[in-house]
């Protein structure tokens, strides 16, 4: 069942002509990664759809078939989209504790607290911290609290921006790996955007590549892996 549709979104971002006639799409319980280098236009994609951009006249972006184009962002997070963008964006001067509580304002209490649990044994690292001051945490830690306020918002889709960038290999594949049980143990579906793409094709189930703005290439990781160009681009050093 699609949960996310985008059909013929163009957008202009900085000035730049960001996207140019995308179609995608991402089925409940999925996890589809979108690959390319910088400037192909992946974080527009995202702002695109949690409303943070403005797409041109004439695309379409629904979830659960309920239009996206013109709501503002805050009522979009409350139909169950959250989105963490690249640089983890949380509230520095609050504890973890005061980042996931923030995070989990729509819910109720109870429901919060248990959230939050679940966040504090998934993320232990974080459990250790809960009245440390959110900026002094590591950039691992940071990324692990993003996603946990995500958890804690109550959300059925996950959108997720370069989780991988400027984290060591070892904190790299802590979050890959924890992103995974998170999707597989709580039925949530997962749009990721990457530029490391072995551990993306480890993680998804298909895959979108995006350049200069159009999409050029996309279908399941098993054929994506055989494309050429793909190799080419990303897996040279394995031929």
């Amino acid at each position: 069942m699609k949960l996310l549709s985008i059909e013929n979104i163009s957008a202009t971002y900085g000035g730049i002509h960001a996207l140019r006639a995308v179609n995608l799409h991402v089925d409940s319980g999925e996890v589809v990664s979108v690959l390319g280098p910088n400037g192909a236009g992946k974080s527009t994609l995202l702002r695109v759809i949690s409303g943070l951009v403005k797409p041109e006249p004439g695309g379409v972006v629904s979830f659960h078939g309920r239009s996206l184009i013109g709501v503002e962002p805050y009522k979009i997070a409350r139909q169950g989209i959250a989105h963490v963008p690249e640089g983890r964006q949380i509230f520095p001067d609050l504890s973890v504790d005061e980042n996931l509580e923030v995070a989990g304002v729509r819910i109720d209490a109870g429901k919060r607290k248990t959230k939050t649990a679940e966040v504090y044994e998934l993320f232990t690292e974080l459990a250790t911290r809960k009245k440390q001051i959110a900026g002094s945490l590591s950039g691992g830690e940071q990324q692990m609290l993003a996603i946990g306020r995500a958890l804690v918002s109550d959300c059925e889709l996950i959108m997720i921006d370069e989780p991988s960038m400027g984290l060591a290999p070892v904190i790299v594949m802590r979050i890959f790996t924890t992103l995974r049980d998170i999707m597989e143990s709580k039925g949530l579906t997962l749009l990721i955007v990457e530029q490391n793409a072995r551990l993306s094709l480890q993680l998804s189930d298909r895959v979108y590549v995006l350049s200069q703005g159009e999409i050029t290439l996309d279908g399941p990781v098993d054929l994506i892996k055989e494309d050429e160009e793909m190799r080419e681009l990303y897996f040279a050093t394995e031929k």
